[in-house]
């Protein structure tokens, strides 16, 4: 007989001495037997990928550590392409200029009005409208800049002409002076402001020529000029 049919025989023997219970719990069995084969087979198949990507991962997050932790440092940058050498020749230079401006303006103070008393003020305004008189010019507006409306009108203390001279681009009081001129009045104007008692200094000009309209008979014949000006006391 052949042994294939012989265990085939015998394993129909042994079903027909299980009882009914026992043969429904066969089928189970079997499938539980089954299923644990696929799960080990799973196992084995994909495990080995897991891990693997495990390990990669682990790896880089290190290597991503490691980096951050000995990331290069960048020497400093230079100075618009100076060496030190060149920014410190640079520096003394302007340190030297400075210091001549410095003694410029110190030999240039005493020619200013003082600021601690109003009297000296009121003395170049005064001159500035004589010297706009004796040059011909019809003198419109003569007011110090950086009062408040209110303000106007009023002669300002000595606190606060020093005030108005602290914010003032030039560190000293500026008035606004305009005023209708020829070309002549105005040229003699400017030369006059050499002999008055303190320094004023144009800082700022505006010229306008004004013409009177064409068949007026009371207007001037040649035309003049509208005269604006910053003068720094």
């Amino acid at each position: 007989m052949n042994p294939l049919h012989r265990v085939a025989e015998r394993a129909g023997q042994r079903w027909q001495r299980l009882s009914e219970a026992e043969r429904q719990r066969v089928p189970l069995i079997a499938g539980a037997l089954a299923l644990a084969s696929l799960t080990a087979l799973h196992a084995f198949v994909s495990q080995p990928a897991r891990l693997k990507a495990r390990g990669d991962l682990t790896r880089l997050e290190l290597r991503s550590r490691d980096a951050a932790k000995q990331a290069p440092v960048l020497p400093p940058a230079r100075l618009s392409g100076k060496s030190p050498a060149a920014l410190a020749r640079e520096a003394a230079g302007l340190r030297g200029e400075l210091g001549r401006q410095q003694a410029h303006l110190a030999e240039i103070e005493p020619s200013f009005a003082p600021l601690d008393t109003l009297e000296p003020g009121r003395e170049l305004v005064a001159a500035i409208t004589a010297l706009a008189e004796s040059a011909d010019l019809n003198l419109t507006r003569l007011e110090l800049q950086g009062l408040k409306r209110e303000e106007q009108g009023q002669p300002p203390s000595a606190e606060r002409m020093r005030q108005l001279a602290l914010a003032a681009p030039y560190q000293r009081p500026t008035m606004r002076f305009e005023a209708q001129a020829s070309f002549r009045g105005l040229m003699q104007f400017l030369d006059g402001l050499r002999t008055l008692p303190y320094t004023v200094a144009p800082v700022w000009l505006s010229l306008e020529v004004r013409a009177a309209p064409a068949g007026s008979a009371a207007a001037p014949a040649l035309p003049w000029l509208e005269v604006k000006m910053d003068l720094t006391l």
